[in-house]
């Protein structure tokens, strides 16, 4: 199977989509504690979950990037 490698400027297109996915999930988190000190633990239940959940595809994305991060510097390495 081939492996695709990426240029400079499509890992930093990858770096954005995983730093927007791990924001998305850190205001979640935020929504959490709001709601914990607001005392509303039904909303506070909903962030969680929603937390916990873009978490999950947050740490899916890091993941990919780590690894066309780790290709492209195989590969770059290899070309020299």
């Amino acid at each position: 199977m081939a492996v695709t490698i990426l240029s400079r400027g499509a890992l930093a297109f990858v770096a954005k989509d995983v730093y927007r996915k791990m924001d998305e999930a850190q205001e979640q988190l935020f929504a959490y504690f709001y709601h914990l000190d607001k005392g509303d633990e039904q909303s506070a239940d909903v962030a969680f979950s929603e937390y916990i959940r873009l978490g999950d595809i947050a740490v899916q994305a890091k993941r990919e990037l780590l690894k066309k991060r780790a290709d492209w510097a195989q590969w770059r390495t290899k070309r020299r």
